[in-house]
């Protein structure tokens, strides 16, 4: 199979791009084995990859997911941003191991919101200013009752963006 000026083995069943996918991507279904195909060093757009993986239906692809113009692998447990559009939200979609997002400088409030609901199992950490003041999402209201050395973590500050129940910015 040729792609991109050199010649590769139909039988192969390892195939490892360095240089990103071939112009010509469906000629990726010509290989009659293929088990592993390697695309990491260049970030991919679901996009890219869902052409890919259509075109390697039986490989199994290792690749990574462009996000915000950086390369991040799709084994990615954590991940560090500030700033978040909608389709970045839609685009954290392909890294299946996320488990927590850092994002105490992003201020795209509804964005947030809407990461949190998508991913409910993921430890999305922000920051709001209210009142003058920085709180985190991992800040918590008092709990009621007397104070002791061992406190229960209260529930979410009111009218924090990520308080659900009440009248926060949205």
């Amino acid at each position: 199979v040729v792609m991109d000026g050199r010649v590769y083995d139909r039988a192969a069943t390892v195939l490892v791009l360095r240089d990103g996918v071939p112009e010509d991507g469906d000629a990726l279904a010509r290989f009659s084995g293929l088990y592993w195909l390697d695309l990491r060093g260049r970030g991919l757009s679901p996009e890219e990859y869902e052409k890919i993986a259509q075109a390697a239906r039986d490989a199994r692809i290792l690749w990574e997911l462009d996000f915000q113009g950086k390369p991040v692998g799709t084994d990615a447990r954590v991940l560090e941003i500030d700033h978040l559009t909608d389709r970045d939200v839609e685009t954290l979609d392909y890294l299946p191991r996320l488990r927590q997002v850092n994002a105490e400088n992003c201020r795209d409030y509804p964005q947030l919101l809407a990461l949190m609901d998508r991913r409910p199992n993921c430890d999305i950490r922000c920051a709001v200013e209210l009142g003058g003041k920085l709180l985190s999402s991992r800040d918590r209201s008092p709990a009621p009752g007397p104070a002791g050395r061992h406190k229960k973590r209260g529930r979410p500050l009111p009218g924090s963006p990520w308080d659900r129940k009440g009248a926060g910015p949205r």
